[in-house]
């Protein structure tokens, strides 16, 4: 009779034993399929388009300070395309165009991926595909008109040679047209200038 006893719980031990070892077996492919269904997350990449460079001219007016954050934000060029910006005027308008620098950083565009602040022309439009020349000379008191046009073919001279020097070989030029500056002279003066990356209008 003890022998029988002694037979059985060796026979229950031996069960209980292969029990648990098969329940071991099983804890390891449960905790992976658990941690792939709940934990795992795929891998989505989106493939960013290259970065344009825009050139931004009269960079402390009020015109280019309400044009940059379309520009940086994604309502010009679209919402998946990077954009580098240059923000041109001239040497004692460079602290107004230091703080819109400011301001684009503390907003934080995600599109933005750089600014570049300048008073030389040949940085701003260097490698440039799309330049928006937005300075000009205002007219002052005092100033006949061909004075006015003398001072503003001067600057997009300028501008035009330094474009025709350093942009990119297929940049887009957009001319701001304001009233008070002589806009079809400055249009016409800028292909003159740059005959390599401009056409006339």
């Amino acid at each position: 009779m003890h022998r029988i006893e002694r037979v059985l719980r060796h026979l229950e031990l031996s069960s209980s034993l292969e029990h648990c070892h098969s329940a071991q077996q099983q804890v390891p492919q449960l905790t992976a399929a658990t941690t792939g269904s709940l934990f795992t997350t795929e891998k989505h990449t989106t493939t960013m388009a290259d970065p344009i460079r825009v050139c931004v001219t009269g960079a402390a007016g009020q015109i280019a300070y309400s044009l940059v954050p379309h520009v940086a934000g994604g309502n010009m060029f679209g919402p998946d395309q990077p954009i580098i910006l240059s923000l041109l005027d001239i040497a004692p308008c460079m602290g107004a165009v230091r703080g819109v620098e400011m301001e684009l950083q503390d907003c934080a565009y995600p599109l933005l991926q750089g600014v570049i602040a300048t008073s030389d022309p040949n940085e701003a439009f260097n490698n440039v595909d799309f330049a928006i020349l937005v300075g000009a000379f205002p007219r002052r008191e005092g100033m006949e008109r061909k004075d006015l046009l003398a001072k503003n073919a001067a600057i997009f001279e300028e501008q035009g040679k330094a474009i025709n020097a350093v942009a990119s070989r297929n940049v887009k030029v957009l001319w701001w047209a304001t009233l008070p500056t002589p806009t079809a002279t400055s249009a016409s003066t800028l292909p003159r200038t740059s005959p390599q990356r401009t056409s006339p209008p």
